[in-house]
């Protein structure tokens, strides 16, 4: 988000609505594999977007769909 402009006190205020926890459903097979307790590193783009949409801002790619992309590699619904 600074890279957009944003200082960093105003980024750290909007991302702090973003979950940080691993066992929140947002982060399953995105960071976190249950299953395994291993970390998942492979959806950097996808978890990026996850901030930033959680966070009330504009994909990183204007035509980058987050809840798409979301179910596309987890095969759920993106969680509200």
């Amino acid at each position: 988000m600074m890279d957009r402009g944003k200082a960093a006190d105003a980024a750290v205020r909007k991302l702090a609505h973003a979950p940080f926890s691993l066992s929140d459903p947002l982060w399953r097979d995105v960071f976190w594999r249950v299953e395994t307790k291993t970390m998942v590193n492979k959806f950097v783009r996808l978890a990026q977007n996850l901030f930033l949409h959680k966070a009330g801002e504009k994909p990183d790619a204007a035509k980058y769909d987050v809840e798409k992309e979301f179910k596309r590699i987890t095969g759920r619904e993106l969680p509200h």
